[in-house]
């Protein structure tokens, strides 16, 4: 696959302490999308960086199945205060169970997979992993917490390396949902 880059943009000179959520969110992403952009190109995903949208969209060849795109959409609109809600979509942005990949054990690796037969992206990094959102996970006590969850959880504390526990729990996964 070949890498894309595309960022829309929007841009401030408030100071982050000074703003509603949404902007001091559009403030970090903007800081953050140098390595993102630098992070795609090394590894050969297209991602497009919303800063209108608060939003992050990466999309890969399964490594298992190279014929199956995977699609990984961040909503970051309350970036940095909550981590972002990372969902699995498919090429119209639902989210089908088939747009999912399948759970898979990475070697030397976390405990378990980040992929969960639930269809959430399971780690500290993720809001849909948090109870408060319906997720499984009530002893992460509070996503305004989620930077202090210990190991050994997944741990990724910038959208860069969001990408990089994504790409490696998805080199492990055998497939996708059907």
């Amino acid at each position: 696959m070949s890498t894309t880059v595309t960022i829309l943009n929007w841009s401030t000179s408030a100071l982050a302490s000074e703003m509603p959520n949404a902007d001091e969110a559009r403030v970090h992403l903007e800081s953050e999308s140098p390595a993102i952009e630098a992070w795609a190109a090394r590894h050969g995903w297209a991602v497009t960086i919303d800063l209108e949208e608060l939003t992050v969209m990466a999309v890969t060849s399964h490594p298992a199945l190279p014929d199956v795109s995977v699609r990984f959409r961040a909503d970051l609109s309350n970036y940095r205060l909550h981590p972002p809600r990372w969902k699995c979509i498919d090429e119209n942005g639902g989210t089908p169970d088939s747009a999912f990949p399948t759970p898979g054990v990475v070697m030397n690796g976390p405990p378990s997979s980040i992929f969960h037969g639930n269809k959430i992206i399971c780690a500290p990094w993720s809001a849909d992993a948090y109870a408060e959102n319906g997720g499984p996970h009530n002893d992460w006590v509070s996503m305004n917490n989620w930077l202090d969850v210990p190991p050994p959880t997944s741990q990724a504390h910038t959208i860069a390396d969001m990408l990089s526990a994504l790409e490696l729990h998805l080199k492990a996964s055998p497939g996708m949902f059907p």
